[in-house]
């Protein structure tokens, strides 16, 4: 019971930290922009490389997410293998897919990136 009790406070540990994030960024969103005297109503701030950026910012969260949970399982699987070739292999290619997953998502983001200021330019 005690080391379900501990299993339990890790896990909610863990997911803790995952909310972190998304408060911190709660905190840099801008200010809303002035309304126009003239007109009466706010400046158009959407556009298309906004929109984009939006989109791969939430895909890259998500994938991250993604990979932490992974990461954690193949932990899991690593410890619960007891030696057990077929488990280890398995939690192996957990850690193998989930560092994939991270480095297809920084470079997407990287690539978005670079089209965006190649296109600004």
């Amino acid at each position: 019971m005690k080391k379900l009790l501990i299993s339990i406070m890790i896990l909610l540990s863990f997911l803790g930290l995952l909310v972190v994030p998304a408060a911190a960024s709660a905190a840099l969103t801008p200010p809303p922009a002035e309304t126009d005297v003239t007109k009466g109503t706010a400046p158009p701030t959407n556009s298309v490389e906004t929109a984009i950026n939006n989109i791969m910012n939430w895909f890259f969260v998500i994938v991250l997410i993604v990979a932490v949970i992974f990461l954690l399982w193949a932990g899991f699987l690593f410890i619960t293998a007891g030696g057990d070739p077929d488990k280890v292999n398995t939690a192996r290619q957990n850690v193998m897919y989930a560092m994939v997953g991270v480095a297809v998502a920084v470079l997407a983001k990287g690539i978005v990136s670079l089209v965006q200021g190649l296109v600004a330019t």
